[in-house]
């Protein structure tokens, strides 16, 4: 298998063209039978926020990364809020004091098909259409206390405001389309929402910016309405309310960051039960269909301009992060557990981002991904990537891959060739208002023949600043500490025909075997070809389970006999594995010293850099 080593290591299994083109976070899509029970994961939440399993239980505060399933109901205080993320790309937000209830989500990703079902029991609230919802606006529907509404293919918001949880009295309901609908360009997606008014009428709106009440001036449901501005404004400012002032001097970004502990092993809530969900998760979540694709330039070009410089609180656009023109702000999070896909816990991941707004750029120096596992083991440095020329309307979604950096990720897991290519994906979230207070990332491994190892996901908080990789990996020597941080996997060092300044060559192969610790043993051995004298010797196995500082692992023999040796030449053979792109022992130098029978002239020597290849020596 070719290796682009871009992130040495690192690569994202995408389709090309139109697929990059849009964004689409898709890695082989599969949800067993189990995993269907799941609807999607929380993202962006702010303030406290409560799920429960079933409406009106009691619920426990929830933070951003968490999965929620069939059933649950989520509950926002005042000034709180969050976006729910469908694994079939449909994103709900609600803002402060508000109800909301996944009734039902059926989704078969082959065909794009399935049923969303949702309940608003209060608040306000804004939906943007995904797969299930692209056709046939009975397949998606939100019930409110009073009616329900049939989507497809389209962004729409609304508020349901209900003095007395017990009656409908006071009650008043508006919904809105914000687009597209059946009048925008002839590259968007047709919209529309049909909202059932009971008796068996209904009102379709299929143009952005009209909708209906209920209970508005004591009248029931109304036909299609023209929102004015400010209608549209009272309920979007709900939903996403403005940033906090930018502090002293002038920084359009401001603000410290959240806090790093408040979403800080946000993969360790995914329990071992449901870890067959979870390790597709980096595959299931969908951000950019061509619907939400749509949607987004829709409502990016109706949007004035001074609403574009808000952060609405969900996924940050590009043209978001484009607005913020200084500073420097980085993402991390250590210890994300890794899951394999028969659901058991192998190991975390730990990763630092780095973005500078100034440059507009992310994955700045000083970014790092390193991976601690049984089964692989390595570190990472993504090459920055520039959003400065990318469309302001698309979704800021990020792929390291190939062509992405430079590391290594190596171990018993990945295969005969015991390297594994590695996926990450970055996508950035508003919240609080606040452009790209959250980094969610996923990272999925996989084994030399493309198969699904390992995958995890995390979100981090915002920081001020920059971070630099807390282990470092310096070109030179391998310490005999960095050698043990590689905790599985079995190499060997290979060279032929290094010459000898006696005439003739040597070729050598020694064993490195991580797991065990261990080089030399097998069919290590050096082959002399001298001219005239020659001899082979084998190199048994040394331990470095223990030690410390450079690595050297010498061999001593007098297996090499005639010519500049007369009888036996005594010969001492070294090896010491060498750091090289951020990876611990990539390859070797080694070198042979023949000495006469007195040990003490040097009749002949050669030295090389061995490359490391996967296995045990042939």
């Amino acid at each position: 298998m070719h290796r682009g080593h871009a992130l040495r290591g690192l690569h994202v299994r995408l389709a090309t063209g139109a697929i990059l083109a849009a964004g689409v976070f898709l890695i082989s899509l599969d949800i067993s039978a189990e995993a269907q029970e799941r609807a999607g994961v929380t993202a962006a939440v702010r303030g406290r926020v409560e799920l429960a399993a079933r409406a009106g239980e009691v619920g426990r505060l929830v933070k951003s990364g968490e999965p929620v399933f069939l059933g649950n109901a989520i509950k926002s205080g005042p000034e709180a809020g969050l976006q729910l993320l469908l694994l079939d790309q449909t994103t709900f937000t609600i803002g402060p004091d508000s109800e909301i209830t996944i009734d039902e989500f059926v989704y078969d990703p082959s065909r794009g098909s399935g049923k969303v079902g949702a309940s608003v029991a209060k608040g306000v609230f804004r939906f943007v259409t995904g797969k299930v919802a692209q056709n046939n606006p009975a397949d998606m529907v939100v019930k409110l206390p009073v009616g329900t509404i049939g989507i497809r293919g389209t962004i729409a918001m609304g508020s349901v405001d209900r003095p007395n949880a017990q009656s409908l009295d006071g009650l008043k309901q508006q919904v809105v389309l914000v687009g597209p609908g059946s009048n925008v360009d002839s590259s968007d997606r047709i919209g529309a929402i049909v909202l059932d008014v009971g008796g068996g009428g209904t009102v379709t709106i299929n143009q952005p910016g009209f909708g209906s009440q209920l209970g508005f001036g004591g009248q029931g449901w109304g036909g299609a309405i023209r929102f004015t501005p400010e209608m549209i404004a009272a309920i979007q400012n709900k939903l996403s309310p403005p940033p906090p002032p930018p502090p002293p001097g002038g920084g359009q970004q401001g603000g410290s960051g959240g806090q790093a502990t408040d979403n800080a092993g946000a993969g360790a809530t995914v329990a071992k039960g449901e870890a067959q969900q979870f390790a597709g998760l980096s595959n299931t979540i969908l951000f950019s269909t061509q619907v939400n694709s749509d949607a987004n330039n829709q409502q990016f070009r109706e949007e004035g301009s001074s609403q574009q410089q808000r952060a609405i609180d969900g996924i940050t656009t590009i043209g978001q992060l484009q607005q913020v023109t200084s500073g420097q702000v980085n993402y991390t999070q250590s210890n994300v557990p890794l899951f394999t896909t028969s659901g058991a816990q192998s190991g975390t991941y730990s990763l630092g981002i780095n973005v500078d707004f100034g440059s507009r750029q992310i994955a700045t120096p000083g970014s790092y991904l390193d991976i601690k596992s049984p089964l692989v083991s390595g570190n990472g440095i993504p090459n920055p990537v520039s959003y400065a020329n990318m469309s302001p309307s698309q979704f800021a979604v990020f792929f390291f891959g190939e062509n992405g950096g430079t590391g290594e990720f190596v171990g018993s897991g990945c295969g005969a060739s015991q390297s594994c290519e590695v996926n990450l994906g970055l996508v950035a979230l508003n919240a609080g208002g606040k452009t790209g207070a959250n980094l969610l990332h996923a990272l999925s491994v996989l084994t030399d023949k493309d198969e699904d190892l390992l995958s995890g996901f995390g979100i981090a908080d915002q920081a001020p600043g920059t971070v630099s990789n807390p282990n470092p990996i310096a070109n030179g020597t391998s310490t005999y500490e960095q050698l043990r941080t590689i905790n599985s996997g079995q190499f060997y060092y290979s060279q032929n025909g290094v010459p000898l300044s006696a005439g003739g060559s040597y070729n050598m192969a020694v064993n490195i075997d991580f797991g065990a610790r261990t080089v030399g043993g097998l069919n290590s051995k050096v082959v002399v070809n001298g001219t005239g004298y020659g001899g082979t010797f084998n190199l048994g196995s040394m331990s470095f389970a223990s030690g410390s500082g450079p690595s050297n692992f010498v061999y001593t023999s007098t297996a090499v006999t005639g010519g500049v040796c007369a009888t036996n030449c005594n010969a001492t053979f070294q090896i010491a594995p060498q750091n090289a792109d951020n990876s611990v022992g990539i390859t070797a130098n080694h070198n042979l010293v023949l000495k006469d029978f007195s040990n003490i002239t040097v009749v002949s020597q050669g030295n090389g850099t061995a490359g490391r290849t996967g296995g045990f020596a042939p």
